[in-house]
C-alpha cells in the first residue's frame, strides 16, 4: 500500500506544519485544498520528461513555469497534460498562506494562525484517509510517524532546527547536539 504522508512536523513558528510526502512532485492532488485562493506569487521549476520515447543521454533543461494561472487546480490541469517533472514550487495566496515543496519528499505549508494551521491539517490529513490529530499534544520540531492503524509516533526525543530558529539558537543547538 503506498502512504501518501508518512511523516509531520509542526514548526516552531506555531503557524506552519511540515509534511513528508514520498514523491511530493506527482502527489499533488492536496493542493486542490488551496484552490478556494488565488494565487498572489508562484515559482514552479519543471524540467521535460517524455518517459520511455526520450534517449538515456537526453537531458532537458529546469526551466521556470511562466504561465499566468490564478488557482492551483489551473496548475493542476495544466501540468497533467503535460510531461513534467516538477522539481520544486513555492506558492503564495492573497490570505497570506503559503506552500513549499523543497525536495521531492517535503512539503511546508504556511499559514496566518495556530487555529488556522490545526484547522487545516486536519482538512488534509483527512483528506488522506487519516483520522485527526490532536496537535495540542505534540511538541515543536519533533517529526512524527503516523500509520493508518495507530495514533502518531515520535521519532526521536530532541527538537531539531527550523527556517523560524534564531542563528544563536542553532549555534547553541549544535555545540550541544551535535558529534
Amino acid at each position: 500500500m503506498n502512504e501518501y504522508v508518512s511523516c509531520f512536523e509542526l514548526l516552531s513558528d506555531y503557524k506552519s506544519f511540515q509534511l513528508t510526502i514520498p514523491n511530493a512532485s506527482i502527489m499533488m492532488g492536496y493542493l486542490m485544498h488551496f484552490n478556494h485562493l488565488e494565487i498572489v506569487h508562484k515559482d514552479l521549476f519543471y524540467q521535460r520528461n517524455t518517459g520511455i520515447r526520450q534517449r538515456k543521454n537526453t537531458k532537458y533543461p529546469i526551466r521556470k513555469l511562466r504561465k499566468k494561472i490564478l488557482y492551483t487546480g489551473e496548475i493542476l490541469h495544466y501540468l497533467e497534460v503535460k510531461q513534467y517533472d516538477v522539481i520544486l514550487y513555492d506558492i503564495s495566496f492573497v490570505n497570506g498562506w503559503r506552500v513549499k515543496m523543497t525536495s521531492n519528499l517535503w512539503v511546508t505549508i504556511y499559514t496566518n494562525s495556530q487555529k488556522q494551521r490545526n484547522e487545516f491539517f486536519d482538512k488534509i490529513i483527512c483528506g488522506f484517509g487519516y483520522n485527526m490529530i490532536p496537535l495540542n499534544t505534540k511538541l515543536l520540531n519533533i517529526t512524527y510517524s503516523i500509520n493508518y492503524h495507530c495514533a502518531p509516533i515520535a521519532l526521536g526525543i530532541l527538537p531539531k532546527p527550523d527556517e523560524f530558529w534564531l542563528p544563536n539558537e542553532v549555534d547553541e543547538w549544535k555545540k550541544n547536539y551535535e558529534t
